[in-house]
């Protein structure tokens, strides 16, 4: 088995080409099932944001699970092949878990430390919990980079101001004060918009959704001045507004160039981007897109180390805990031959001596089976503490050698796989690869 992320980002593809790959909705279940259901794949969940749409999954075949998830993506994206697949980036085991826990702790965010992902990873990770696409190998890794995401934020000041797109963006705006501001979109970012507009001082606030009724209980919410309206009332709302920030990824502009007339300044945090670029010609037109914000860095270079401490000692954790479950089968596996001989061994003596009756026998077993038990404890507590060093793999096959556990132990065949540490190593190597063409995705992250 080997840990496997592939997946496209805002920075890793032109930004026409990640547009029209973002995935939104419910093809992100459609995703999930189809990626699931391939061949090679066991355990899989799929994470698509504004500027990321990433495939964790555990498989059996590496080669073929890539081909399978390009596959899937190539089609739920929507885009032709010889367009996405040269953006396509790919980790594998030590480098994935790297960048899955680099990506929770926001250090691969186009906002350096900003606080969304550690929410849509886990919603990630609840879908494929609902959909019984998870299972302990990817319950674990994900766990482990919640964690990651906690501990980064509770433990440095990466995200001192809790920045995040929509806050670079407002801050790139400037002052709100006595402003009106027209925001299409009522789901998480949208709503972080309006409730940022409304602690910064807008003067009002006219939301928009593709559901009315979402855009309402939004605007029921605020503690400014607040209306909503239905997309289709959008270019008329758009002559009061000062500031237009877009949340809503449609696929189609909301916005074209001719619906727009200066002064005004339009913050399109949208992917795919909904405000035609063509607006930003018209005279006394502003346009704030992604693009402006890509590689925003608001924390120094001690909050990034410390991130990467964490980070290296969540790694550390994970591969102990995985070398621990690798000796359990064969600490089982030697119980139960352990047992095996006692009960032969009382049983013969059941013939041996007959005549001993069933409080002795009794005693007899209890006590055999206790010094047994007693042989026993050291050796499989030590084998486990050993297991769990750096390098322990090998005690696993040492302890099965010294006892001569069969290869096919029930224990051992049940486990079979599970347990398979091997493809974690614990020195420098590889273990990443472009799908083909250009990606900056596993260069060092940009701060």
């Amino acid at each position: 088995m080997s840990f496997l992320v592939l997946g496209l980002s805002y920075r890793s593809a032109p930004p026409d080409v990640f547009e029209q790959a973002a995935i939104t909705g419910d093809t992100v279940h459609k995703l999930l099932r189809e990626v699931q259901r391939a061949t090679g794949i066991r355990e899989s969940v799929v994470l698509a944001t504004c500027n990321r749409v990433e495939v964790y999954a555990d498989v059996y075949n590496r080669a073929q699970s890539v081909k399978n998830i390009t596959d899937a993506l190539v089609r739920h994206c929507d885009i032709a092949p010889h367009r996405l697949v040269p953006y396509l980036y790919e980790f594998a085991d030590d480098t994935a878990l790297e960048h899955l826990f680099k990506v929770a702790s926001g250090l691969d965010s186009m906002v350096v430390g900003e606080d969304q992902i550690v929410g849509q990873l886990r919603t990630a990770f609840q879908l494929a919990q609902e959909r019984r696409t998870v299972g302990r190998v990817l319950h674990g890794i994900m766990q482990s980079a919640l964690r990651v995401g906690k501990r980064a934020r509770s433990e440095t000041d990466v995200n001192r101001v809790g920045a995040s797109l929509v806050t670079v963006g407002l801050d790139i705006v400037g002052p709100l004060a006595g402003k009106h501001a027209l925001v299409l979109g009522a789901g998480s970012m949208g709503t972080l918009t309006a409730k940022t507009l409304a602690a910064r001082g807008i003067a009002a606030v006219t939301v928009t959704n593709r559901t009315l009724e979402r855009a309402e209980r939004l605007a029921d919410d605020l503690p400014v001045r607040a209306t909503a309206i239905p997309l289709a009332a959008v270019p008329e709302a758009l002559r009061d507004a000062d500031l237009v920030v877009s949340c809503l990824g449609t696929g189609e502009y909301v916005i074209t160039a001719d619906m727009v007339r200066g002064p005004v300044t339009l913050l399109d945090l949208a992917a795919p981007r909904s405000i035609d670029p063509k607006a930003a010609l018209h005279q006394d037109v502003t346009l704030v897109s992604l693009d402006d914000l890509a590689d925003w860095n608001n924390a120094t270079e001690a909050d990034i180390e410390g991130v990467m401490r964490i980070i290296a000692e969540e790694e550390a954790d994970y591969r102990a805990k995985r070398r621990a479950e690798a000796v359990a089968p064969a600490v089982a596996a030697l119980r139960d031959k352990a047992a095996s001989v006692v009960d032969k061994e009382l049983a013969r003596l059941a013939t041996r001596v007959p005549g001993l009756d069933e409080r002795e026998n009794d005693a007899v077993a209890q006590t055999v089976k206790r010094v047994v038990n007693k042989i026993l404890h050291a050796p499989t507590v030590r084998v486990q503490e050993m297991v769990a060093a750096p390098g322990g793999e090998r005690y696993v096959d040492m302890l099965a050698d010294l006892f001569d556990l069969a290869p096919d132990a029930p224990e051992l065949a049940a486990y079979t796989g599970d347990a398979d540490t091997s493809h974690f190593s614990h020195g420098p190597g590889p273990g990443s690869r472009e799908v083909a063409g250009p990606t900056h995705e596993d260069r060092p992250t940009t701060v």
